[in-house]
């Protein structure tokens, strides 16, 4: 479980090192790329967890690195909660 957890992480990484150019970005589009690379939410979570799950007896420094991870990534859902986007306005198109 601990090597699955630890290479599901590492694979989910592999396509962000590959895209991380700006040729990849350009190719890909860029609501394309950065789908992809939201990604890398999941992955540190793997990270985490794998840590979590190696570590024997002393389990403060991964508790420490997931408390640090759930603190910035609570933080881009609050941020992202608190000002939604919204879509542009399209002009009105021209009667007759």
């Amino acid at each position: 479980m601990v090597h699955t957890v630890g290479m599901a992480g590492l694979l989910g990484m592999t396509p962000l090192a590959i895209t991380s150019t700006v040729g990849w970005v350009r190719r890909m589009g860029y609501k394309r790329w950065q789908k992809l690379h939201r990604t890398v939410y999941l992955c540190g979570i793997a990270g985490v967890t794998h840590y979590y799950l190696l570590v024997k007896s002393d389990i403060r420094l991964p508790l420490l690195y997931g408390a640090i991870l759930a603190v910035l990534l609570g933080y881009r859902v609050i941020k992202r909660l608190s000002n939604p986007r919204v879509a542009p306005r399209r002009a009105a198109a021209p009667v007759g």
